[in-house]
């Protein structure tokens, strides 16, 4: 039940800053705590270490990198385990308006991100870089970046994501800005009975892919924009579909290039009326 109200800090963590520990929070508040130069962190910053985070609030926080929380594993170990937490107003000038994570391992749990702002290299809601993520019942809405608006997943990422709603996320819209939604770069995801509705990029309305495969089942995307790819843009690998529901993207549901498969596994529907 703890507040932490406009903060200031030079470079890390305005908010809190862990360092090689296991604390716990719970229904505490993080509001307008600022990393002011070339910093990470705005609400807090995390090294090496385990924190569980319930029921917290992290609004309208701000750094280069990690609005809301930063998180670096140098050592390759350390979690994140965050349940029913609400991001919403933070931003980042980089990267990761809400949570940017370097390595490790994150659990995200019934957590809300709204009109977060992710800058220049993506990640409006998160932006992951070599770390495992597992999401259950999240939302995701109105979040803004350059690229990958709501999560983006980087260099060796893995993710899976299940019963997560991704609504209204526009990724610039200007030329060459993917992934209204998603944005996995030789990065491996699933996705499990999520829904992609009124997302908006130059490529890849809902998703963007690259370089590894992404799999896909009792989905439903609808009404997602892009001048390629209305809902999936692949990449230089393979979307594995099935079971899943797609109406009224436009320009078409996917788009691909240099032999690029959406591979049909059955069950999967087309349709240009979402009603």
């Amino acid at each position: 039940n703890c507040i932490f109200i406009n903060n200031r800090a030079w470079h890390e963590g305005a908010g809190v800053r862990i360092e090689n520990s296991n604390p716990t929070f719970e229904n505490c508040t993080f509001t307008d705590n600022t990393v002011t130069v070339n910093g990470f962190g705005g609400g807090m910053f995390i090294k090496n270490s385990n924190p569980t985070l319930t029921g917290c609030v992290f609004n309208s926080n701000s750094s280069v990198e990690g609005g809301g929380i930063y998180v670096i594993n140098t050592d390759g170990g350390g979690s994140l385990a965050l349940d029913a937490c609400v991001f919403v107003n933070n931003s980042s000038t980089h990267s990761g308006g809400g949570i940017k994570s370097i390595s490790g391992e994150s659990t995200l749990t019934n957590c809300t991100f709204e009109e977060n702002a992710g800058g220049a290299h993506g990640g409006g809601g998160i932006h992951f870089n070599q770390a495992n993520s597992t999401l259950t019942d999240c939302t995701f809405t109105g979040n803004y970046a350059n690229g990958a608006a709501a999560i983006a997943f980087y260099d060796g990422s893995t993710t899976i994501i299940t019963n997560c709603a991704f609504n209204s996320n526009t990724a610039n819209a200007n030329e060459d800005d993917h992934g209204g939604a998603i944005y996995t770069h030789n990065s491996e995801a699933s996705f499990f009975n999520c829904t992609f509705m009124d997302n908006l990029a130059d490529k890849g309305g809902a998703i963007i892919t690259a370089l590894k495969p992404i799999y896909i089942d009792s989905c439903f995307f609808g009404d997602n924009t892009a001048n390629m790819g209305g809902a999936l843009f692949l990449n230089a690998n393979n979307a594995y579909v099935s079971n899943t529901q797609f109406c009224n993207n436009i320009p078409d549901d996917w788009y691909g290039y240099s032999n690029n498969e959406f591979i049909d596994e059955g069950g999967n529907t087309f349709s240009s009326d979402c009603s």
